[in-house]
């Protein structure tokens, strides 16, 4: 069901090149050399040693020029944020401590998961789209 609503929706012009396919991230990356290896609200809600696990399932099958993106949200520095903005993330991040054992995580967080999962991975941006609550957080491979 979900490869057919994935596919009813996927652009005809990226049918040669984006597909479906289920995967357990606990497990090795089955295609290698890819351009992009995307993970959209994954790692949220997993604690830092499962999501370490998780991206050293895919640096293996990266090559030089191959990106990670993560589609998560990043918790702004202190003081940045208008402080019922600052209540909502800070009440968001205990529940997931609580319920998951999980928790947000700051720019620096992911520098230090990405580094943690393989020496060679590095933060190389962090983008966030105006009003948006998700960031894409690019890793790539330091030569």
């Amino acid at each position: 069901m979900l490869e057919e609503s994935f596919n009813a929706n996927r652009p005809a012009a990226l049918a040669n090149r984006v597909s479906f396919q289920e995967h357990d991230f606990f497990k090795p990356q089955p295609i290698h050399g890819a351009d992009i290896y995307f993970l959209k609200n994954v790692l949220h809600d997993w604690s830092d040693p499962y999501a370490i696990k998780i991206l050293q399932q895919l640096t293996p099958a990266m090559k030089p020029s191959s990106r990670i993106l993560i589609m998560e949200g990043v918790i702004p520095p202190a003081g940045t944020v208008p402080s019922g903005a600052s209540r909502l993330i800070s009440g968001l991040d205990i529940q997931m401590m609580v319920g998951l054992n999980a928790r947000g995580r700051t720019a620096e967080d992911w520098a230090v998961i990405l580094k943690e999962a393989d020496e060679r991975l590095i933060l190389r941006s962090i983008n966030q789209p105006l009003g948006s609550p998700f960031a894409i957080i690019e890793g790539v491979l330091q030569s």
